[in-house]
Order: structure tokens, then sequence, then C-alpha cells
């Protein structure tokens, strides 16, 4: 195919943009190393090229590409090395915290979380993005400068990989948690210990241009609120505006289990409908293309600011920038130079979005359609030829060109879903394809409805379209992520060698010269037969799998038969250990949890069990029965959660079996040591065939 021949600005930014994300995944010393290849590499080169006194551009271009990968690397190394490094002392420790709030992450009932911006740690000036957790519902807004004793902590003791991964995508490097307890529910202040905030708001009006405009955003999600109403003023807010921080964690699960979760990250599809129904208006208006194209490149700015300089715009808005200056200064605009240019560009401006799944996903699904595209460039004109003279077959061209390049995108992106997600949605083209037309609705007519606010007859009637389009929206997800095989798990290790290989067979096959270009399909189909046959292989597998997951004082007990699932926590409710199990039951084949199972009671369990309910899909909760006041309080306050999340809530007494899940007899057996809070634990597994036993400690 030789797609970067005679494409010299490609060819250095690929290189980049391909180093870059690359980096990221190995440790210092391997960049360290993979650097000094690609020098020893480029001088080889350039040496050879001097020698059969090949042309000087040649050279020339070799150069640029080696210095285009060593600074893809060098920044790399700066912005996640250096800087993570430098934020290590500060784990585990208890430090005096000087910050501003940037935004709101989440909130629910019994927690909340916020993004700061830390100026100074123990009197010392840093610059540090970080996350501040709460184990309340705080009420802090964009633009508080605080101070207080916070404990910080790394990204990975809160967050599953999807959640971290995404937290460094927003330049997010560590945690600070407030030490303070949630006080519980009305009258249940006394279960727990202090209840007063260690956080301290020094100033509340902090006026920088990004806190404006998070304001500005936020005041747009009110009124929207306003005129649409509940959770679905909630998704029209973050479909328009970007704002999924007002979202439950439950809406978020059933659009990544149904596969649409890329609807509600602000992306090129959000930015081609709001600039796309602009061009429109335009048109209409018999405006110049290139006129149009000056005005659109103001308007993606402004649109910008609306969202609050959300980064996941901002990359859209360079993409999108890039094309509309293609258009107006050159004749020809070449769709695969643009593609990497923008992608380098990006890097460039926000180097933390190497890591930024929706970039990843955008970036890799539209090469994939410019390259099967350029497949497909021969096959479709001789279709369309013999078309013409049939006029039955039009439709089907059409529909063969519309599913060619949707398979083209679903393959570029697949090494992405097996890294990030490790699992596939069945339903995620139905789901795309029902949710699409929606979300165009959804998003025009909340325009629509914000333009229109003064007007509050015309506005409410909008509003209430937005309300029942977002209504349809959620319902659809819910039930489609419900579905028994929804989603399937390609968390296997064989996935990813499959999937490796494909990919760089299909790099291979797209830069070297080939006569006959259907052996590009090949790979592909081999692929997706040995992904298939592993995946039926590796579920129809009986019998019961026990595996124990251990770190620093935590530990997860997960237990899979052919049928069912169990996850067992044995730890001082870690939110991030007990996603752990989640991750584990991907790699075991299930991407539901049967049964979620607690041996003994912390505090920090009331959050840590509830985010679990509502990020996963759970089935039932078991609890033992509580042996004190306190313990009573914890479990109640679980079982309304699990109320709130639709999953059955049960207690068991211990020192006694019980079924657990289908097939497995359980007995737990607790006894303290003095001068201990936490519990030695015995866990006995019983099958027909096995019998196994755990025996150790909570922390």
């Amino acid at each position: 195919m030789q797609l970067l021949k005679h494409r010299p600005l490609a060819l250095v930014c690929s290189v980049f943009v391909a180093l870059s994300v690359l980096s990221f995944f190995l440790n210092s010393a391997a960049k360290v190393v993979l650097g000094f290849i690609i020098a020893m590499l480029a001088i080889v080169l350039l040496i050879r090229t001097v020698v059969k006194r090949g042309a000087p551009s040649e050279a020339i271009l070799i150069s640029v590409c080696a210095l285009g990968a060593m600074f893809g690397i060098l920044i790399s190394f700066i912005h996640f090395d250096a800087k993570f490094e430098a934020c290590e002392k500060y784990y585990g420790k208890t430090v005096s915290v000087k910050a501003t709030i940037t935004e709101r992450l989440s909130s629910g009932s019994y927690y909340s979380s916020y993004g700061i911006d830390v100026s100074e740690i123990d009197g010392e000036r840093v610059s540090i993005n970080a996350v501040l957790e709460c184990n309340y519902s705080g009420d802090f807004q964009a633009g508080y400068e605080i101070t207080g004793n916070l404990v910080g902590a790394a990204l990975s003791e809160h967050y599953d990989s999807y959640s971290e991964t995404t937290m460094l995508a927003d330049g997010y490097v560590m945690i600070f948690e407030d030490p303070t307890e949630d006080g519980g529910e009305s009258g249940s202040s006394d279960m727990l210990e202090d209840t007063s905030p260690a956080i301290t708001v020094t100033n509340f009006g902090n006026t920088s241009l990004s806190i404006k405009a998070k304001r500005i955003n936020t005041r747009l999600s009110l009124l929207l609120l306003e005129r649409v109403g509940n959770e679905e003023g909630r998704l029209s807010s973050a479909l328009l505006l970007g704002n999924k921080n007002l979202l439950s964690d439950s809406l978020k699960r059933d659009f990544k289990r149904s596969g649409v979760s890329h609807i509600l990250a602000l992306s090129g599809m959000h930015m081609t409908i709001i600039l796309g129904l602009a061009e429109l208006l335009l048109r209409k208006l018999r405006v110049p293309k290139k006129v149009r194209c000056v005005v659109l490149l103001i308007l993606a700015p402004l649109y910008l600011l609306l969202t609050g300089f959300a980064l996941s715009a901002l990359r859209s808005v360079i993409m999108l920038s890039v094309v509309y200056f293609s258009y107006l200064f050159a004749d020809r605009s070449d769709s695969l130079t643009n593609l990497f240019f923008a992608g380098a560009l990006i890097i460039l401006i926000s180097p933390h979005s190497v890591c930024d799944i929706g970039f990843l996903l955008s970036f890799c699904a539209t090469l994939g359609i410019i390259v099967g595209g350029d497949y497909l460039k021969k096959v479709n004109a001789d279709m369309s030829e013999r078309a013409a003279k049939k006029a039955a077959l039009r439709p089907l061209v059409k529909l063969f060109v519309a599913i060619a390049t949707t398979i083209s995108a679903n393959v570029a992106i697949m090494l992405i879903l097996w890294a990030y997600f490790g699992e596939l949605s069945l339903v995620g083209p139905v789901a795309t394809l029902v949710m699409s037309p929606l979300t165009y609705a959804a998003i025009s007519l909340s325009i629509l409805c914000l333009i229109t606010y003064p007007i509050a007859p015309i506005s409410n009637a909008i509003g209430f379209a937005v309300s029942f389009i977002s209504r349809i929206m959620q319902q659809i997800a819910a039930r489609l992520s419900m579905l028994e095989h929804s989603s399937v798990s390609i968390s296997y290790s064989f996935v990813g060698v499959v999937v490796v290989l494909m990919c760089t067979a299909c790099i291979v096959m797209s830069l070297i010269r080939m006569r006959h270009k259907i052996f590009f399909v090949v790979p592909i189909v081999l692929s997706f037969i040995a992904i298939a046959v592993g995946v039926v292989l590796s579920v129809n597998v009986d019998g019961l799998r026990v595996e124990l997951y251990h770190k620093t004082k935590s530990e997860t007990l997960v237990l899979v038969t052919d049928s069912e699932s169990l996850v067992c926590d044995i730890s001082d409710g870690s939110y991030s250990h007990l996603m752990r199990g989640s991750e584990a039951l991907l790699e075991s084949g299930k991407s539901v949890t049967d049964v979620l199972m607690l041996t003994h009671y912390h505090k920090n369990h009331i959050m840590s069990a509830f985010r679990y309910m509502e990020n996963n899909i759970v089935y039932k909760i078991l609890m033992p029965y509580p042996a004190d006041e306190r313990e009573f309080y914890i479990m109640q306050s679980i079982y309304e959660r699990a109320q709130r999340c639709g999953v059955e809530a049960a207690t068991f007494r211990t020192d006694a079996p019980l079924m657990a899940i289908e097939g497995v007899n359980l007995t737990l057996t607790k006894e303290y040591i003095k001068r201990s809070t936490h519990p030695t634990l015995a866990i006995c597994i019983e099958t027909k065939a096995q019998t196994a036993c755990y025996i150790g400690a909570s922390f």
C-alpha cells in the first residue's frame, strides 16, 4: 500500500506519535535503552545513505524522524517518570496542602472527589494536579482556595486500571485524601469518629480564566437541569457540555457495557455535530467555503470555552482546526497527513493525551477508516460501475461500504479494547446504530433549549423533548447492559498476542508495496477466527477456579465456576483492590459479579462496596451477621446502598456452611487476637470434587 510514501510530514509525525504512545507503557530504564537503540539505528541509516551517495533529502528525513522519535521519548520521560517520582515522597504521609479546586470530578450522597491544583505542600512551592478524595458529600466549588492536612496516595491505591488511566489523561498525577470519615445518616454520626472536615476554605473568589470557564460550564449545566430535569438533564449536559461529573456511576456503567461509552466523552463526533449545525446554517446563507472555515475556526475555541476547557474538547478542536486550516491553505487536503499532524500537535500541547482512551480510540478508528478507504477505493469503484447499470444494486453497494468502513474502524481499535477495557460489547454495533441519531437530536435540541432559555414556554417545551430522548437513551443502555451476554471478556493473554500480531502484520502490509491488496484481509480474518475459538474454549471450562490477589495489606479471593462468579473482599475496604476482583473476573471470562461477599466490616466498606455495585453488574451482596452496634450500622448503610443499586442484599452466619454460588459451600470463621481490631479469618471452600482453605487476616 505504501501509505506514507511521498508523505514526509505524515512519516515524521507518525514516528513521533508512535514513540510517544509506546513510551507511556515503558519504565524509565526501558525508555533510555529504546532511545539509545533509535540513535544507533539512525546513525547506521545515515552512514548507509552517505556511502551509497543517496539523496540529501533522504538523510534529512532520517535525521528528522530520529529526532521526532527521541523527542517523543523525552516528553514521556519528563511528564510521566520525573513527575511521578517527585510525588512518591508524599505517599502514605499526612502533609499540609494548599490548593485551588479546579473541578468536581464525582459526587454522591456518601462521597465526593475534586480536581485540585496544588500550589504548596508543607510550605514548599509545588505545581501538581491532583485528586481530592472525600468520604462525605462535599460542597466545594471550582475556584475555592483550600488548606488542610491531607494524606497523599498513588492513583492506583484508589482506582482500577481503567479509572486510573482516565485520571492520567486528565493530567492528575496523585491523590490527596481527606482523613475525615463519613458522618453517615442522620442520627448515626456517633457510630463513627470525627465528622468535622479537615479542609478549610480560605478564599471563595479565584477568578482565573479556566475557573471562569468552568463556572460558565456549571451555570449552563444547571440551566439544562432546570429545563430538562433530573438524570435526563445530567445526560444532556454531558452530551453537549462534557459535564460527566453529574452522571451516576451506574449510568456510566450501562453505557460502557452496551458499547456506547464513547458517546459520553467529548470527541470529534460531538464537535462535528455542533460545528456541522453552524456550517449548515452558513451554507443556507450561501457563505463561501473559505469564509465558512474561518467562522468555524472562531466558533471551535468558543465552544471549548463553554466546556470549561475540557481536555477532550481541546483535542477535538485541534483535530478539526488542522482540517479547516488545510482547506484554507491547500488546494487538496491529505487526510492521512492531517491526522498524524493533528495527533502530534495534540501530544505536544497535552503530553498526557497518550493515555486518553477517547483520543486513542478516535485517532485509531480514523486511521482504520483511512487505511480501509484506500483499500476499498478500487473495490468500491468496480462495484459502483456495475451498480450504475442496475439501480437495484446501488443500496447494496452503499451498505457494503458502510459495513466495511465500520469493520475497518473496529479492527483498528481492537488493541485498545483489549488493553484498556478487557471486554467487548456484543451489542455495541446495534447500540451505536440506535444511539447515534438520538445523540444528534439530544445535542441539537439542547443547544436550542439554552438559546431560547429567556423564553420559558418555548425552552420548557424543547426541554421536555430533550428529557424524552435522554430517557429513551438511558433505558436502551440499561436494558442492553443487563442482557446476559451483552459483553464478553477479552482479557485473556492470548487475545493480546493475536491482536499485536494482527496489528503488526497490518502495519507492515500498509507500508510495503503489495501487488494484490486482498492479502491485507488475511491476517484480520485469521485473527478474529483465532480469538473466537480461544474465547469459546476458555469460557467453557468446567470446575472451580480459585485465585487470591494480594497487595500490601489487602487481599481479594475470587471464585469462578462455569456458570457463576464470586468476589470475596478481605481488606480494609480498599476500593482499588476490590476493583482488582472485577478485573480478575474479566481475566477468567466473566463480565458480571454474581456475588460480592464481605468477610468483616470496615468503615471504608460503606463507600467501596457502594462504588463497586455502581460500577459493575452485581446480582447479590453477602455480609456477615453484625456482632455489635457499630457493625450493624455499617451493614445497614451498605444494605441501603445495595437497595438503591438494585442489588439483592443478605446476611450470613459465621461458622456455618453457606452456598454462596451454585455447587460451592463456604464456611467463614473469624477470631479476634488480643489488642487487634481486625479479625483473623479462615475460609473453607468445598465442592463435590475439591476442598481448599484460606487462612489470613484483614487489615
